[in-house]
């Protein structure tokens, strides 16, 4: 009889967790927010913790995703200096 029961709650128990894993995605599509994939906010400002803010500091920031091109003859060093490599 004990058998029986253990072997009944552990069908039972089985039977859940697959419903649960299977409803699962099909509950969270139909949501459907409008967050973005990856949101990461941006990090804590200080003039002095970031060297490149003598030369961007007028530009608007852009948060769309896209290619960056490499600044050659700039090497970045400890506490926010800059220094011109030619």
């Amino acid at each position: 009889m004990v058998n029986i029961m253990k072997r009944t709650f552990l069908y039972i128990t089985a039977f859940m967790f697959l419903l649960a894993a299977f409803a699962a995605p099909v509950f969270a599509e139909e949501k459907g927010h409008d967050i973005p994939d990856y949101f990461v906010p941006p990090p804590p400002f200080s003039e002095d913790i970031f060297p490149c803010s003598e030369c961007h500091a007028d530009l608007d920031v852009d948060t769309n995703r896209r290619e960056l091109d490499f600044h050659e003859g700039y090497t970045a060093q400890a506490r926010g200096t800059a220094e011109v490599v030619s």
